[in-house]
């Protein structure tokens, strides 16, 4: 038994609790500001209970485990209306998803990591097709490289349903940047990227199951366009889920 035994629980009790209150205080016609007080905590609830399932999976190694305890935490939200979108925190879409480290011919890293990434509803207008920001975070689940990341997201709709979505932003790793780097943990060999910060960019195809969810087959590089004597670079793709608010 862990903390998270513990944790994860209790964040699941008190996600379904502010849940149950924002409904009866809907049914009883309550104060709306109490209502949308209700959903902030809802919210901030929610992210604290995905980070924390993020914390465990990361020391437990159970990737898919946690991607369905994010769905569960994604079913039993509350429906916003229009009014209460408009006085959200901010965030558009959650998602969350499982990568294939090192895709390319000859992979270093062959392992899974785990993916997670907010949306900001905010659209750059100044920006030519007015990009959302984007703050993400690649959890590897074998000791390989972690990314942490922002940047600006492009979505483009081919139909109601069928989406794609190109990132462009900066990445800081915990990787190995000289070559010459003494092995660790048995490896036989290690991926070197030369800067401690890289650019990073994806692609990602969607289907829209609903007006909240959508299922994106995802492919994301990090590199530092030789700008540094080390590149080797970074391929991984997977499938994510989106839940938008």
């Amino acid at each position: 038994m862990t903390i998270f035994n513990y944790l994860i629980p209790a964040g699941l009790v008190a996600v379904s609790l502010v849940l149950l209150a924002g409904l009866a205080n809907m049914l009883r016609n309550g104060s709306p500001n109490t209502s949308q007080r209700l959903m902030r905590w809802r919210v901030g609830l929610q992210l604290f209970t995905i980070i924390i399932v993020m914390c465990g999976v990361y020391l437990s190694k159970m990737p898919f485990f946690a991607l369905g305890l994010f769905i569960a935490l994604s079913l039993i939200s509350q429906p916003v209306s229009a009014e209460t979108k408009a006085l959200n925190t901010g965030i558009d879409s959650f998602t969350f998803g499982i990568m294939q480290q090192d895709v390319e011919s000859n992979p270093i890293e062959d392992s899974n990591s785990i993916n997670i990434e907010v949306l900001f509803a905010t659209k750059l207008m100044s920006l030519p097709w007015s990009p959302q920001p984007v703050i993400g975070a690649t959890i590897n689940t074998d000791n390989d490289t972690n990314q942490l990341y922002g940047g600006m997201a492009w979505q483009y709709d081919f139909s109601k349903r069928f989406f794609t979505e190109i990132f462009l932003g900066g990445a800081i790793h915990n990787g190995e940047e000289d070559p010459d780097t003494p092995l660790a943990g048995n490896r036989e060999a290690h991926r070197a990227y030369g800067c401690p910060l890289n650019f990073r960019e994806s692609l990602s195809f969607g289907w829209r199951f609903s007006s909240q969810f959508s299922l994106m087959a995802t492919v994301s590089h990090m590199s530092n366009a030789s700008l540094c004597d080390a590149n080797d670079g970074l391929t991984n793709a997977g499938i994510r889920v989106s839940r938008r608010y």
